[in-house]
């Protein structure tokens, strides 16, 4: 709602996702002379094909309503089986007191919409559903043994995922038989070929992201937390460079769901998002906000945290802090996320290698690795002027 008018679905800067666990929260403003007290909002919501769903909340009001205070508005949760396209919305207030019931009524009726109607909430339709295949890595290199126990990265790294991108559901699977790293590594471009060999074996779906998980007995691998095989493009043809891998601390388990989400955010198609005093490569141009901030409220259905517009930044960059989503990112993750997705609805969707492709990496400190794959190269990397 902008100055409290509803913004219909074609106005929007970000999209609703259906079949979603979503929160609706109502705001008020106070007309003079108002005497604090208790008011009841109502919700109703009517989908296309059944009763009307009708909640109620009381609260007491006895100052402005606040976005950054859950308890200063109305906060409706709406659980995702009530999230379905065509479901229209109407929100009333209601007195509580006796006492205050019998006065004139106000001059502004306390309805939205202001004109009495129900209004088109406007879920969007599409299937949206992210799958990742866990790689466990065991670092067996002079110097460091270790592996990763999987199960404690498993829900944090699932419910991060999930509140930060939209779709109805992330699949995440511990892929069985673990990749071994015996060579000791100079940077993530000695790990990364190797997920991409189990990928490979695997005959994943071109819509399968692979990340693995290493613990490398430090706190950086080459300067870095985690690494993306490239900015992905949506083609099936760039299935073999859904490829990432990231750091396990054992002691910040926050550090290893965010390194996990920023390195997929690349696999999306995302570039970094600048960052105030961070070197970060190449940050996105077109990204709105100053300073990287994620510049509206957001709210984390899985841990019901709220996220200040002014002072989280995008996960996309590099200040970790309070990471969390823009709605300039939702939007371009929801586009990229429906492609893949629709991949699934003919079925399977295999590969689809065309010959082998020569892959070398030249290193920053010297030195260079070289090897083949099946596989072809994506529409966009045949540009001639990348060649």
């Amino acid at each position: 709602a902008v100055a409290g008018e509803w913004v219909g679905p074609a106005d929007r800067n970000a999209q609703i996702v259906g079949g979603r666990d979503s929160l609706l929260r109502a705001h008020w403003t106070l007309a003079a002379g108002f005497v604090p007290r208790e008011i009841r909002a109502r919700l109703t919501l009517q989908s296309p094909d059944s009763e009307p769903w009708v909640r109620d909340q009381i609260l007491d009001v006895s100052a402005e309503s606040f976005a950054g205070d859950l308890s200063r508005t109305f906060t409706f949760d709406i659980v995702a089986d009530k999230m379905i396209p065509g479901t229209t919305f109407s929100v009333s207030l209601w007195e509580v007191d006796p006492s205050f019931a019998i006065l004139p009524p106000p001059e502004l009726e306390p309805i939205s919409p202001r004109d009495g109607s129900s209004a088109a909430i406007g879920i969007q339709p599409e299937l949206l559903t992210m799958k990742v295949v866990l790689v466990p890595i065991e670092s067996a290199w002079p110097g460091c043994s270790a592996s990763v126990p999987m199960d404690t990265v498993l829900e944090d790294f699932e419910d991060f995922l999930l509140m930060k991108n939209p779709a109805q559901a992330v699949e995440l699977s511990v892929r069985e038989q673990p990749v071994v790293i015996d060579q000791t590594p100079v940077d993530f471009w000695g790990v990364l070929p190797a997920i991409q060999d189990a990928r490979i074996a695997d005959n994943a779906q071109a819509n399968v992201y692979y990340y693995g998980v290493i613990d490398a007995c430090a706190y950086d691998l080459g300067g870095f937390g985690g690494m993306s095989w490239a900015i992905v493009s949506d083609e099936k043809t760039a299935d073999f460079q859904r490829v990432s891998a990231g750091l396990y601390l054992a002691n910040d388990p926050q550090f290893n769901a965010d390194t996990f989400v920023h390195e997929l955010g690349h696999l999306q198609g995302l570039s970094h998002v600048e960052c105030p005093g961070v070197d970060s490569a190449a940050p996105d141009p077109t990204y709105p906000y100053e300073n990287g901030v994620i510049g509206i409220w957001g709210f984390g259905i899985r841990d019901f945290k709220l996220r200040n517009p002014t002072a989280a930044h995008d996960y996309m960059s590099y200040c970790y802090s309070g990471n969390w989503t823009s709605d300039w990112t939702w939007a371009k993750n929801f586009d990229r996320i429906r492609t893949l997705t629709s991949w699934d609805a003919g079925g399977a969707v295999p590969s689809e290698p065309a010959g082998n492709l020569l892959i070398g990496v030249l290193g920053d400190a010297g030195g260079e690795q070289w090897w083949t794959i099946p596989g072809r190269i994506p529409e966009r990397d045949l540009d001639r002027d990348r060649l």
